[in-house]
């Protein structure tokens, strides 16, 4: 018999400051997100478009607008499930969201950290069940988890703000160590 971890959902959020649909849309998403605290990761990233003032996608341009590249994201909003499924956040809903959390997954994810000003973070992968097989890479990234910033586009808090990415920005190569086995990253 193979162990299982909690399979957590992962949001890469894509929204604009400026973006009057974005304000629109983005509070029935939160909403929604409300609802499962201890379920889902997000992470709100800033592209250029459909505005290059958004003061979060000037706070750190290039990794921002990689992290849109990467996904080719046309526009915002924008949401990607899993690293995957692109859609708008209006499409997120319960009873998806409900049916991923369900699933387990072969590999734990630790993630700790210092405090203080200087930190050191430390993210061990666990194999559980099968070890997967696959291409895998880890992204660590710096979020401040909500910015009262009043934006042009009418919204007042923002959540999970995309920082900084701490690993490479195409993420650091995952391999997966054999069944019971644990391969750590430290990041400062």
């Amino acid at each position: 018999a193979f162990g299982q971890a909690k399979k957590y959902l992962m949001f890469e959020h894509f929204t604009n400051t400026n973006c009057s649909i974005c304000a629109a849309r983005n509070p029935a998403f939160f909403s929604l997100l409300d609802n499962y605290p201890k379920d889902i990761h997000h992470l709100a990233y800033h592209p250029p478009y459909p505005y290059q003032q958004c003061i979060f996608y000037r706070h750190n341009e290039e990794e921002n607008l990689a992290r849109t590249d990467f996904y080719n994201i046309p526009g915002t909003p924008r949401l990607v499930w899993q690293g995957g499924q692109k859609t708008s956040p209006s499409a997120a809903t319960a009873e998806r969201i409900e049916e991923l959390i369900a699933e387990t997954s072969p590999v734990e994810v630790v993630v700790e950290e210092t405090l203080g000003n200087s930190r050191t973070v430390t993210v061990t992968v666990n194999t559980l069940g099968e070890r997967p097989v696959g291409n895998y890479k880890l992204l660590v990234a710096v979020a401040e988890k909500e910015v009262d910033y009043a934006a042009p586009n009418g919204e007042q808090l923002h959540h999970n703000v995309f920082r900084n990415m701490i690993s490479n920005i195409n993420g650091e190569l995952l391999t997966f160590a054999e069944t019971g086995g644990t391969v750590t990253f430290t990041f400062d």
